[in-house]
């Protein structure tokens, strides 16, 4: 079974890449300083054998996963995708009364339309394209979300327009589309761009800032902008939405580290295996 990489505390020091050092820095679960001799008792195991995790250990954990270049940009990017996205679902059916003069039903279905026919297929979507171009394009699995993100966010700004319901609801039903497209191959670059010994944690990442940045913060900072502009929600539209090309930026920018982050990621599993069955094997005598 593979592990992580271990070092002896007598004898030779274990060696450590420079090139994964300097990205992902130093930490017990990447370098293997937390491991003991062979047929010792770990040093982060109680007594009992099990896994001890103290809150030192957890927030050097954070600052691994901070280190990586690639999930930097992808942290900043998913605040921007979901404070899109919550942006236009907390107050889409509001916009549609109050801006296009809905009735309360005709409003809901609309917007029920929206996340059904936009939504879903824009997630099957996205999927298969960072799968089909995940080899083709430097980069791929970040890019695509940075892009998807620009068209989206593009769309609905020109549906804010004043304009009839009949030229707005398909910008906007195009706008979701491309906007869920970007989901699932911007999970896809968090799994390439995290040691899967740290994986659980970059995901609490993930979803923590999805959730501060997006999905609590964007009702809230749309809201207070409606209510300055006399409850209009299309001026309030048109100064949150912009927010999403800084995200689509970075996470353009973020192409120049994601093959490199997966690279050396691969180099310490490859120095781990071997390593641990250099160490496996019985000293000759």
């Amino acid at each position: 079974m593979l592990g992580p990489p271990t070092v002896r505390r007598s004898g030779l020091p274990g060696h450590h890449d420079r090139s994964v050092a300097t990205t992902v820095g130093t930490h017990p679960v990447l370098d293997g300083t937390a491991d003991a001799e062979p047929g010792s008792r770990s040093s982060n195991t109680g007594r009992s054998g099990s896994p001890s995790i103290s809150w030192s250990a957890s927030v050097g954990t954070w600052g691994v996963i901070l280190a990586i270049p690639t999930l930097r940009f992808a942290l900043v990017g998913v605040s921007a995708l979901g404070f899109t996205i919550s942006a236009v679902g907390s107050w889409m059916p509001q916009f549609y009364e109050r801006q296009l003069n809905l009735s309360q039903g005709k409003a809901t279905g609309t917007f029920l339309v929206l996340v059904v026919v936009g939504g879903i297929p824009g997630v099957i979507f996205g999927g298969r394209i960072a799968d089909r171009w995940a080899s083709r394009v430097v980069g791929a699995r970040v890019v695509i979300p940075g892009v998807a993100l620009i068209i989206c966010t593009t769309l609905f700004i020109v549906s804010l327009l004043r304009l009839p319901y009949a030229i707005c609801f398909p910008l906007q039903l195009l706008g979701f589309f491309f906007g869920t497209s970007a989901i699932p191959a911007l999970r896809a670059g968090l799994t390439d761009a995290v040691p899967s010994t740290l994986r659980g944690t970059g995901f609490g990442a993930f979803n923590l800032t999805a959730v501060l940045f997006g999905t609590a913060a964007a009702p809230l900072v749309t809201s207070f902008f409606s209510q300055r502009y006399g409850d209009n929600l299309r001026t309030a539209f048109l100064i949150v939405l912009p927010v999403a090309y800084v995200g689509s930026a970075l996470l353009i920018a973020a192409r120049k580290h994601l093959e490199g982050d997966t690279q050396r990621l691969f180099e310490v599993v490859v120095e781990a295996a071997t390593r641990q069955q250099v160490e496996s094997q019985p000293s000759a005598e």
